[in-house]
């Protein structure tokens, strides 16, 4: 194939994975009797104990066996994986070094390169698959000519990604879209 690129393709956890239903789950578990009931996507800033909680749950195998994968990103994952990109999976937060259940979990993912990031845009790639509305802008500033895949998450359904350059927003039914936009950047010469 005429100057065709292997692709570096870059999934957040959260992509492949709804972390915020789990979370939310198990939250409402471990609340105390009398506790009010919060909904912790509705919270700019989980209050210290809700923290603590967090990290007791995130570093818990119970959590990462109870994940609940999101069948829309696991398409977009098996698709590059077939074209033979080169996948890197992005871990941030509590649970993911070596002597945390997150770190075996991610051995799931055997053909691709684990990264402990913080901050996506220290991250080089030329595909970002993400659902984090922060973490996708940060990215495309220092990855200007990359190509961000947002699949349909209600963490991201009002934003307007205006600020975003080469984007497509996946919602399970529109495919052909975001495969047209990676072979674009395989074969750029074909566009």
């Amino acid at each position: 194939m005429k100057n065709t690129k292997r692709l570096e393709v870059l999934f957040s956890v959260a992509s492949l994975y709804d972390l915020g239903e789990t979370l939310e789950v198990l939250h409402a578990e471990l609340r105390s009797p009398g506790e009010p009931e919060k909904k912790l996507d509705e919270m700019h800033q989980l209050p210290e104990y809700m923290q603590a909680r967090e990290r007791l749950i995130r570093t818990s195998s119970i959590f990462w066996e109870r994940l609940v994968p999101r069948h829309t990103t696991r398409d977009i994952y098996a698709f590059v994986l077939k074209l033979g990109c080169k996948i890197k999976i992005l871990a941030s937060g509590w649970g993911f070094t070596p002597k945390e259940p997150g770190y075996n979990w991610l051995g799931q993912f055997p053909n691709s390169d684990i990264l402990q990031t913080q901050t996506p845009r220290e991250v080089s790639g030329d595909v970002l698959v993400d659902i984090k509305v922060p973490r996708i802008a940060e990215w495309n500033i220092s990855n200007p000519n990359g190509l961000v895949i947002i699949p349909k998450d209600p963490e991201n359904k009002y934003y307007s990604f205006q600020g975003v350059k080469g984007y497509v927003r996946y919602n399970g039914t529109n495919s052909k879209e975001y495969k047209k936009a990676i072979m674009d950047k395989i074969r750029p010469d074909k566009k």
